[in-house]
C-alpha cells in the first residue's frame, strides 16, 4: 500500500479501478465526478461544497416540480 497509494495518486487514477473494476461501467457520470472530487485540495473542497450543496438542492427541486 505504501507503494501503491502514492501510485493511484500521481496518475489520478481511483482506486476503484485497481480495487472493483467492475464499479467503473456501473454510472460513469458518478465515476467521474468522484474522479474530479479525489483531486480537489482540501480549500477547493471547503469551496465547493455549497457550491454543489445548492445545485444539488436546485436539481432536487427542479425535479420534484417537474414530477407533480
Amino acid at each position: 500500500m505504501e507503494v501503491l497509494y502514492p501510485l493511484i495518486r500521481v496518475l489520478k487514477m481511483d482506486s476503484d479501478e485497481i480495487f472493483h473494476p467492475e464499479l467503473l461501467h456501473e454510472n460513469p457520470s458518478l465515476y467521474r465526478l468522484r474522479l474530479l472530487i479525489d483531486s480537489c485540495s482540501e480549500q477547493e473542497a471547503t469551496v465547493l461544497i455549497p457550491i454543489f450543496e445548492s445545485v444539488l438542492s436546485a436539481i432536487r427541486t427542479t425535479h420534484m416540480t417537474n414530477v407533480e
